[in-house]
């Protein structure tokens, strides 16, 4: 599924996308499209954000409930940014973070369910099995 962040786009401006070297996700080019096309920039709010992943990770794993999707996309969410930001790197956006949790989604989603944690911090949070299903 092909998602363009930020504003649509005429359709003859994805066939250019789709041969360009750019990925969809990457941070710099959907704000300089937009204003090249005269269209107003979206800012997403975290919501967004993270409704349209914990929904990403429920097509990827339909073994969990809605809450725990919500919950993995949260952790993720905080573990990426604060792992970057003690690295010492300069903070690169929402859109970085995200491109990466969805990554990180791609490549454990369809197991999370099995994870058990022994970290009191969040063996309340993750290792419940009374989570209504969606």
């Amino acid at each position: 599924m092909l998602f363009i962040p930020h504003c649509t786009f005429p359709p003859f401006f994805l066939l250019v996308l789709m041969a360009n070297t750019y990925s969809y996700y990457d941070a710099t080019w959907p704000a300089y499209v937009c204003k090249l096309l005269g269209q107003e920039v979206k800012k997403m709010t975290m919501h967004e954000y993270f409704e349209r992943l914990t929904n990403y990770l429920l097509e990827k794993n339909p073994s969990l409930a809605y809450a725990q999707a919500r919950t993995w996309v949260e952790l993720l969410w905080e573990d990426f940014e604060t792992t970057y930001a003690r690295a010492g790197h300069e903070y690169r956006g929402k859109e970085l973070t995200e491109k990466v949790v969805r990554q990180w989604i791609d490549r454990y989603g369809a197991t999370l369910h099995e994870f058990q944690t022994n970290n009191p911090k969040y063996k309340h949070l993750l290792n419940r099995n009374d989570y209504p299903k969606h």
